[in-house]
């Protein structure tokens, strides 16, 4: 395996009304819950307000976002920090929970990460005939009339030299320099809609519609994170194996101790789509792309992927990310690995000639009531761990 220097562009917010009027807060994970908890008995419209001002500088978990969001008082407050979470997924996680143990040797690098192969080969195509639900969120934002975002060249230097290609400072992060411009809309929720999902035969369906390896390579827009029962892994484990494979950290998590390895796809050998439409006319890339993998080094199960777009070439389309967390989910009174949540974030060119920020919209997927369909009598819906953020 090759080291790789990887960039992971953090795809953060680039334009808020209340940065205009408000100092930016930049909190740690740890600060950030801190500042929760001191909000409590705040109204709803306060807190959320506070929120779209606020910068997190570390990954925000699944889990942690699952414990913070019902103690918040209103809809508002929790689309705020929703949003927060979803921009700061791309992240590095706070430093408490990357341990200090050494990198395994290259052998074992390379079994770990042959496991996981297998693991998506082998072990998802054995998985029970099950359904669930799947929940989408859509938020984007407006991009401001006047003033700008541009990068700071002495900042993304720094990120540069980041092992984690990640520097904060108070008015930076990974790079990008945040200047305050006129009044825009935040990012908000835009609508939510639900479709069930099931898996049966090995067959992954969204409603009526299979997914597939066809169907993540031909998607209706960037805002995708369709086949995550197994295409979407199997193309991101064969893409790295083919590209740039590199050990990236031990991460301790909810469920134990985590290998992550960073990655790297070559345009050209990318099999990532992105699209976009305009009118009737669809635009589809595929760009060279990076990202994580989070692997379970005892089962080879995968527990978390990212893929941050690269060097789009395009006109319109800036940035797209996508990220899917797995966890364990009791069916029939055995636990399998079964997909939480799903973001995919998707930054283009405004529409308006005025507009002098970037278009921002994610889609927030979350997996919910989990049942086993065939081979079990009916049960109650099954949770996972760490829990799928509620709403």
């Amino acid at each position: 395996m090759r080291r790789i220097s990887v960039l992971l562009l953090v795809l953060v917010l680039f334009s808020s009304p209340s940065w205009a009027a408000n100092k930016v807060q930049f909190f740690t994970v740890t600060q950030l819950g801190q500042w929760l908890t001191s909000m409590h008995g705040q109204p709803d419209g306060k807190i959320a307000k506070e929120l779209e001002s606020t910068v997190v500088t570390e990954r925000v978990s699944v889990a942690q976002l699952g414990q913070w969001l019902p103690d918040l008082p209103g809809r508002h407050s929790r689309d705020a920090l929703t949003a927060l979470a979803d921009l700061s997924i791309f992240l590095p996680p706070p430093p408490a929970d990357v341990l200090p143990d050494p990198p395994p040797d290259i052998k074992t690098q390379g079994a770990i990460f042959s496991h996981a192969i297998d693991y998506v080969v082998q072990t998802l195509g054995k998985l029970p005939d099950l359904s669930a639900t799947r929940t989408t969120v859509h938020f984007e934002d407006t991009p401001s009339t006047s003033g700008s975002q541009q990068l700071s060249q002495t900042a993304a230097a720094s990120a540069r030299s980041s092992p984690f290609g990640y520097s904060a400072s108070p008015a930076t992060i990974a790079g990008v320099t945040y200047h305050q411009g006129a009044a825009a809309k935040p990012l908000h929720s835009t609508g939510e809609s639900t479709v069930p999902v099931s898996y049966s035969n090995g067959v992954e369906m969204h409603g009526a519609e299979k997914m597939d390896r066809a169907a993540i390579n031909n998607p209706e827009s960037g805002l995708n994170t369709a086949g995550e029962f197994g295409p979407i892994l199997s193309l991101v484990l064969d893409d790295a194996y083919h590209g740039t494979l590199d050990w990236g950290y031990w991460q301790q998590s909810p469920v134990g101790k985590l290998a992550v390895f960073r990655y790297k796809v070559e345009e050209g050998q990318s099999n990532y789509v992105v699209a976009l439409k305009h009118g009737v006319r669809q635009e589809r890339l595929f760009p060279a792309y990076h990202g994580e993998i989070a692997i379970d080094p005892v089962t080879g199960a995968v527990l978390r992927i990212t893929l941050l777009g690269s060097a789009l070439r395009s006109q319109y389309i800036m940035e797209s990310a996508v990220t899917v967390d797995y966890a364990s989910v009791a069916l029939g009174g055995k636990n399998y690995i079964c997909p939480i949540k799903g973001i995919a974030l998707l930054r283009t060119t405004p529409d308006s000639s005025t507009a002098t920020g970037l278009h921002t919209q994610i889609n927030d997927a979350a997996f919910t009531d989990y049942r086993l369909t065939s081979g079990a009598p009916p049960s109650a819906p099954a949770t996972a761990t760490p829990a799928p953020a509620q709403r």
